[in-house]
């Protein structure tokens, strides 16, 4: 109890009273009050969906502080909505999770992020249907779906198609996705 007193006084002296960015329960927390300012910064911009200046934020709140998880991850995550290249963000998502500091729900978005970065699908959808499954008003597990299922090209065997193939993915599930994600966030579109 002690030890808990003493960061959250240390917290409020050194950071000010800022938002570490810390997940609950995480020990990843920056106490580098330049990174917390960005990632505060960051935040509140991506609460006005401007993804250019929330990458700019997250980018400085990682210079300020390499080890800050939930910067890597949103910075990760922001790139992919911006559809990035994978290699703009896969590595970004890989490093935030091997950093401890990020929510349960964050976690799950990070490794769909690796997932989806090395061209495995199947088992980002399947995190992003979970996340759907706990909250059918989690906009990053919509659009998310939305993506695996979009940029799946994967061609599989299929005996009951004229050609004996079919695309694994599935489009109409990919556009109901998008369809959701924004009628939950309509300022995205």
């Amino acid at each position: 109890g002690a030890t808990l007193a003493y960061e959250r006084l240390a917290d409020a002296l050194l950071l000010r009273g800022a938002d570490p960015g810390i997940a609950p329960g995480g020990h990843g927390a920056s106490r580098s009050l330049p990174a917390v300012q960005a990632f505060t910064n960051g935040q509140s911009a991506l609460e006005e969906w401007d993804l250019d200046a929330v990458d700019s934020a997250f980018q400085l709140a990682l210079r300020f502080d390499p080890q800050h998880a939930r910067a890597a991850f949103w910075l990760a995550q922001v790139r992919a909505w911006q559809d990035q290249r994978p290699n703009a963000w896969g590595t970004l998502a890989d490093r935030a999770l091997a950093i401890d500091g990020l929510s349960e729900r964050e976690r799950a978005l990070a490794q769909a992020l690796v997932h989806l970065s090395h061209g495995r699908y199947a088992n980002a959808c399947s995190i992003y249907e979970r996340l759907i499954a706990r909250s059918d008003r989690d906009f990053a597990g919509w659009f998310g779906l939305g993506q695996c299922e979009m940029q799946n090209k994967i061609v599989i065997p299929d005996a009951s198609s004229p050609s004996g193939w079919r695309f694994q993915a599935n489009t109409q599930r990919g556009m109901n996705a998008y369809l959701n994600a924004f009628e939950i966030l309509p300022s995205v579109y």
